[in-house]
C-alpha cells in the first residue's frame, strides 16, 4: 500500500453564514512572497500584505491580526484577528471544508496613553466563519 502524501493548506477563504463578512488569507510563501489578508465587510474592504499582518503562534496554534483603526472612526484601536486552523490536503487541487473564528477587538476612544480610567476598555465581537482551505501555488 502506498503512503498518502498530505500537503498543508496555505489559503483560507471563509465567510459568516450570511456571506456579509468575507476573509481570504494566504500564508507567506517561499522566496519572500508576503502573506496577504483580504477582508470584505459591509463597513470596510481592505487588502493587507506582508508587515501589515501580525502572525502569532501559541502552542502551535496560528493567528493573524491586522489593524483596522484607520477604517473605524471613533475608536482608538480596532484589530481583527483570524484563527488559522491546520488543514491537510490529500489532493492539492481539492479544497477541504474549514470552520474558524475571527475576533474584532475595539478599544474605547481615550483609553490609550497616560490617562487611564476605571472599567473595561476593550470589547470583542466573535464571528464564526466557514469556507474552504486550499493550496495556492505561489
Amino acid at each position: 500500500m502506498n503512503a498518502v502524501q498530505l500537503i498543508e493548506a496555505n489559503t483560507y477563504n471563509v465567510s459568516d453564514p450570511k456571506k456579509e463578512n468575507v476573509i481570504m488569507y494566504t500564508r507567506k510563501g517561499p522566496n519572500g512572497v508576503p502573506a496577504v489578508l483580504t477582508i470584505e465587510f459591509p463597513d470596510c474592504k481592505k487588502i493587507f500584505k506582508g508587515e501589515e499582518i501580525t502572525e502569532s503562534e501559541v502552542q502551535e496554534l496560528d493567528m493573524v491580526t491586522v489593524d483596522l483603526s484607520k477604517h473605524q472612526p471613533g475608536a482608538s484601536l480596532v484589530c481583527l484577528s483570524l484563527l488559522i486552523p491546520t488543514v491537510y490536503l490529500e489532493n492539492p487541487q481539492k479544497a477541504e471544508p474549514v470552520t474558524t473564528f475571527c475576533i474584532k477587538t475595539t478599544r474605547k476612544p481615550g483609553s490609550i496613553g497616560p490617562e487611564y480610567h476605571i472599567g473595561q476598555d476593550d470589547s470583542y465581537e466573535i464571528t464564526e466563519l466557514n469556507g474552504e482551505a486550499t493550496l495556492l501555488l505561489k
